[in-house]
């Protein structure tokens, strides 16, 4: 909300999915923008944070070195007068004029701005310190905070979000290539454009070349039980296709919706026949791959906790469902095969009543894509349906397309439907269910059947881990579930694990603990080993904060390296304590205050861990 007005600012892109044809789309596929929105008057206006920019001209490395693409957060000044915005895929942060959305000043939070994309930002969060003149820049991908000077719109400093950061080498190296636009012919777009943040935009595109030469893809026709190769000739003028997830990708499978990419180094021309840039190396395509390989289904939300289907979903029977799937009358599962409902194979058109021959895709997905339903006074928050093309609507489960040998009948369309809607997706339900307890809850039933599901899928099946956080007598702690032991082992190694009930045996009036499952593996970094060197958390060693006399003023000092922890200051020793926000200097490896000993009263100063 802009202060002091009735207007809702909503960064967004805008899809020019309407434009038929790659080579229309070269270089400009989307517009990067801000959108008005009047709550009273219900007025829309729509800013382009590029106007005028060039995008017959390609490569354009004026527009590279100043574009802003894909916004996403917005702060205001309080008085309204301007805005700071975040563009993520572009590494920049601006500001603007909010009566009329002018871009005002630019920040690279790229630094050097000439480093390459493995050294990508990705700006995604904003904080703005009038008093201070100062914007802080949470960096998504780096995991890093930029410190911006608002009157000289200058980056100023890029610190570390944290003392650790857990994320695999793999995704580090590899994810800039996928979110970042100044890879694009005028740095406006890339391929997280349309995958956004690795998933799907939920669009049909026809990015078919009428300059394009034929293909050739090899099938089978396993819908009548012949394993023999066939060629399947695939025109370059393909018609509408949905954008379909990066998630989950399976080794060696046939990519695109008609398979006619073998693996992620054949999208290396999307860079150049799209985007309007160049190919990339090799190795930044196989850093790409390792980055996409790391990508995970969300878990299913209409699965239970233990991972087993509902009784009954939206009228049908799921687990009569999976049963009709995998009859072999039925023919679902000859093609569907489980557990990812594909054979990876390039279907003859014939089977599905198609145009041209399509990959049988997966099915875990549907869950999140059937949001179409045409029939007369529905309600729908998509125009697309579950086809390739985006034809297809809800209504058209379990088949969504013609299939001649389909023998279904009565109820089966909902059962078969319930299966597909409740379909399992390789994450377990269990991953990042979550309970707080407290003294008020801690004996509850429902709950108590609920962790005990959590901890038989920690301890029997491996889909999870789980990890208990929260504070225990205002302090701090963590515990990890030992699957063995089937015991809480703490934070601490001098303390012995813990039964759940002896767990919850420490709560006080004021405490509260969170019992959450994790992936499989990120139990002990989360449950009590936060950088996984072998020393639990509060186990590990303090730090000291020198303290010095120099020429008037009180010199703090601690390691530079030191991130996880912050320094406060307090006019007694009992608090309250508030953190020192005087400018830090750094020298010698170390961090620095300077406190005048005149004019000031007596205080006391900590360091504070920050976990």
């Amino acid at each position: 909300m802009r202060p002091g007005t009735d207007e809702l600012w909503v960064a967004n892109t805008e899809a020019l999915n309407l434009t038929r044809f790659e080579p229309n789309l070269k270089g400009h596929f989307a517009d990067n923008r801000v959108t008005r929105v009047s709550l009273t008057g219900g007025g829309v206006t729509a800013f382009d944070l590029n106007p005028g920019l060039d995008y017959a001209l390609l490569p354009n490395p004026v527009a590279q070195s100043n574009a802003l693409a894909q916004p996403t957060a917005i702060v205001f000044s309080a008085d309204g007068s301007n805005a700071w915005i975040a563009a993520f895929a572009s590494d920049r942060v601006a500001k603007l004029n909010a009566a009329d959305a002018t871009v005002l000043a630019r920040v690279d939070v790229r630094v050097p701005t000439t480093a390459g994309s493995r050294q990508m930002r990705g700006p995604r969060g904003l904080a703005l310190h009038e008093g201070l003149q100062r914007l802080y820049v949470l960096n998504k991908l780096a995991n890093t905070i930029s410190v911006i000077d608002t009157t000289t719109a200058t980056s100023l400093a890029e610190v570390p979000a944290g003392s650790y950061d857990p994320t695999p080498l793999a995704a580090k190296e590899g994810r800039g290539f996928l979110f970042d636009a100044r890879l694009s012919g005028n740095g406006t777009t890339s391929c997280g454009t349309c995958h956004l943040d690795g998933d799907r935009d939920g669009l049909a595109w026809d990015l078919g070349d009428p300059n394009g030469e034929m293909t050739v893809v090899i099938g089978a026709d396993f819908a009548v039980h012949d394993p023999t190769p066939v060629p399947r000739p695939m025109h370059p003028m393909k018609g509408p296709m949905m954008t379909q997830t990066l998630r989950g990708l399976s080794p060696n499978q046939l990519l695109h919706w008609r398979g006619d990419r073998a693996t992620i180094h054949h999208f290396n021309p999307t860079f150049r026949d799209l985007m309007g840039g160049s190919l990339i190396p090799d190795a930044d395509m196989e850093a790409l791959k390792a980055y996409l390989d790391t990508l995970r289904h969300h878990p299913n939300p209409n699965r239970r906790l233990d991972n087993t289907v509902p009784a009954t979903f939206e009228g049908g029977n799921p687990t009569r469902g999976k049963s009709l799937f995998v009859i072999h009358n039925n023919h679902c599962g000859v093609c569907h095969v489980l557990p990812t409902g594909s054979d990876n194979n390039v279907d003859d058109l014939r089977n599905f009543g198609g145009m041209q021959s399509i990959k049988t895709p997966s099915l875990q997905t549907v869950y999140q894509r059937a949001l179409l339903n045409t029939r007369a006074g529905t309600t729908n928050v998509s125009g697309f349906g579950l086809g390739h093309d985006g034809s297809g609507g809800r209504q058209f489960l379990p088949t969504v397309h013609f299939y001649e040998l389909d023998a279904l009948i009565g109820n089966d369309f909902a059962d078969v439907t319930a299966f597909l809607m409740c379909f399992e997706t390789g994450t377990a339900p269990a991953v990042g269910f979550s309970r707080t307890l407290t003294l008020a809850n801690a004996g509850d039933a429902n709950i108590g059947a609920e962790l005990t599901s959590l901890e038989a899928q920690a301890r029997g099946t491996n889909v999870c881990d789980v990890v208990v956080r929260g504070r225990v007598a205002g302090q701090w702690r963590q515990f990890n579930y030992d699957k063995a032991l089937q015991l809480y082992r703490s934070d601490r190694s001098a303390e012995s694990p813990r039964t759940r009930t002896e767990l919850l045996a420490l709560l006080g009036a004021e405490d509260a603990l969170t019992f959450l499952g994790t992936l499989p593996g990120d139990g002990p970094r989360l449950g009590g080993d936060r950088n996984g060197n072998g020393i639990r958390d509060a186990d590990e060693p303090g730090l000291m904060l020198n303290v010095a006399a120099l020429a008037g003023s009180l010199q703090l000092s601690w390691p530079e390296t030191a991130h996880d922890w912050v320094p406060e200051r307090a006019l007694s020793v009992g608090g309250p304590w508030r953190p020192d926000l005087l400018p830090r200097l750094r020298s010698g490896g170390q961090q620095q205050l300077h406190h005048s000993l005149s004019g000031e009263p007596m205080e006391f100063f900590r360091l504070r861990r920050v976990w």
